[in-house]
């Protein structure tokens, strides 16, 4: 758990040149969600969004959802509507 709690990459995100989704459920310990926009900040081509009313296992609690997430995703298609985008 130490390590985990020191485990910092912000100098690396900015070197990440590929399209990013990062998700986290909307109920995800505050320290996930305050992370997000930082993520959108440092990262170049970042997409960041929540699920509403689920936490930390979004992708167990709303199986379809994740399915058509990752799909839209490698599509490049539009994400669905039930993710929230967070920040500007």
């Amino acid at each position: 758990m130490r390590l985990v709690s020191v485990f910092d990459l912000a100098e690396q995100l900015p070197k990440i040149d590929v399209s990013t989704l990062v998700i986290a459920g909307a109920g995800e310990q505050a320290t996930i969600l305050d992370s997000l926009s930082e993520y959108r900040r440092l990262m170049p081509d970042c997409t960041v969004r929540t699920v509403p009313g689920t936490g930390h296992a979004w992708c167990n609690q709303d199986p379809d959802l994740f399915a058509d997430t990752v799909r839209a995703w490698v599509r490049q298609a539009c994400l669905p509507r039930r993710l929230d985008v967070v920040g500007p």
